[in-house]
């Protein structure tokens, strides 16, 4: 049972469950009849995967199992020989990155296409993660970088760049009451639903402390689970988001308050 699965002969099974025919899968793989190894269709890796019958060649529930899964593993086997054949395969260079669940469904997109047209040469790999296993995963040697908000200014293990920075906008649905004030007062805000993303994130956490210092508490706190949820649910007027200036400007949202 632990013989290796060889391509060439799941090929032959696969071409025998097709056709239930010992001669019709050899004429097809272009091959004689006693070229066909019999333990494939008696029994191989431990296991029965065809019964004889007048009909020909019946598979056992095994081997419907096999003829179910064997096809797109061979195939997956084909392409890696393909790819494994192509001369750039050596020339391009993993790179490897974790960022916060926002930037990811929000901004990823387009920093990714500037990125890859600048870096024509490199796969990229982006994981979601919260900010604190986007740090562990940088400390790891698990990704070569990672992208989050506030970085840690005195961490021996990562080296830290400015990339951009976000101003923070309080939004609004434009036909919002609050929307035709110039300055909005702080105690309006209690009686308003706070709409955000991931209600457990760095981001909202470290915001949620700073707007209490400021003795704002919003009367609920609404988490939707993504960015475009957020847009979807201050659009429709359900209640008000704080979101980076970079994001009203990918969304369109220069309309809004």
């Amino acid at each position: 049972m632990n013989d290796p699965i060889d391509s060439r002969q799941l090929q032959i099974f696969l071409r025998l469950a097709a056709e239930g025919s010992l001669k019709t899968a050899a004429a097809q793989l272009f091959l004689t009849t006693s070229a066909i190894p019999s333990r494939i269709w008696k029994q191989i890796w431990g296991v029965k995967l065809f019964h004889r019958s007048g009909r020909g060649l019946v598979l056992t529930p095994r081997g419907e199992f096999l003829a179910r899964k064997g096809g797109p593993a061979l195939a997956q086997l084909c392409a890696l020989r393909r790819q494994l054949a192509d001369e750039t395969v050596n020339e391009r260079t993993p790179f490897r990155v974790a960022a916060g669940h926002s930037y990811v469904s929000g901004l990823l997109l387009e920093v990714t296409s500037e990125f890859l047209d600048c870096f024509q040469r490199v796969t990229l790999h982006v994981q979601a993660a919260e900010r604190e296993e986007c740090l562990r995963l940088v400390r790891g040697h698990e990704v070569e970088g990672a992208i989050v908000v506030d970085p840690p200014p005195d961490d021996s293990e990562c080296i830290v760049s400015k990339l951009f920075s976000d101003r923070l906008l309080l939004t609004m649905n434009a036909r919002h009451p609050l929307s035709a004030l110039e300055r909005v007062p702080s105690r309006q805000l209690n009686e308003q639903i706070l709409i955000v993303s991931r209600a457990s994130s760095y981001t909202n956490r470290t915001l949620q402390d700073q707007i209490t210092r400021h003795g704002v508490k919003f009367r609920d706190v609404m988490e939707v689970g993504s960015v475009s949820g957020v847009i979807e649910m201050v659009r429709t007027g359900v209640g008000v988001a704080v979101i980076p200036d970079g994001f009203v400007t990918l969304w369109k949202l220069q309309d809004w308050r």
